[in-house]
């Protein structure tokens, strides 16, 4: 069934252009879209200001995200209290001890915070170590000891079903206290 069939609002989908400081036309088209939650999919820059503009008037719809949101190399000049009450997937990032070392280890290194891709390469790039320390050099063995791993990475534990897709618990995190 659609949302509009079982009495629910139909999502509606806004674009803007990142790049412009001034919202004003978005947050009407989505006050007259009588929205009842706002998902935003943009970068850090952008999607601050216009989290900043939604609560400056008085907005009240819950907003989502997306991790990229937080992911720019910018983080340094914002605040998470800029996010304050946003809800985002939390991908396993971050969370662990070897989540939390990295982001030391990295920040150290490179002077800013790692975005979620950093963290993810980081991951990747050390099951490829791992499985060579296991004797697998050549493509499909590699493959063939990638479905079989259990692997506690940076951004979580690592499996891979039959297909080669990474399996993740999605769990969702809202910004609380910066």
């Amino acid at each position: 069934k659609t949302a509009k069939a079982e009495g629910k609002y139909e999502p509606v989908l806004l674009t803007y252009e990142s790049s412009s400081p001034d919202f004003k036309d978005l947050l009407k088209r989505i006050s007259d879209s009588k929205t009842a939650g706002i998902l935003i999919f943009g970068e850090l820059s952008s999607s601050a200001l216009l989290i900043k503009q939604i609560r400056e008037k008085k907005m009240n719809q819950p907003l989502f995200g997306s991790v990229n949101m937080l992911g720019e190399r910018g983080i340094n000049n914002f605040k998470m209290t800029d996010f304050e009450g946003v809800t985002l997937p939390s991908c396993g990032l971050w969370f662990n001890s070897k989540g939390l070392a990295f982001q030391q280890e990295y920040k150290k290194k490179y002077g800013s915070e790692p975005d979620p891709a950093a963290a993810y390469a980081f991951d990747a790039v050390n099951l490829i170590i791992e499985a060579i320390k296991n004797g697998k050099t050549e493509y499909n063995d590699i493959q063939e000891w990638l479905l079989k791993v259990k692997y506690e990475g940076a951004t979580g534990l690592i499996q891979f079903d039959e297909k080669g897709n990474r399996m993740i618990t999605n769990e969702m995190m809202t910004i609380k206290k910066g």
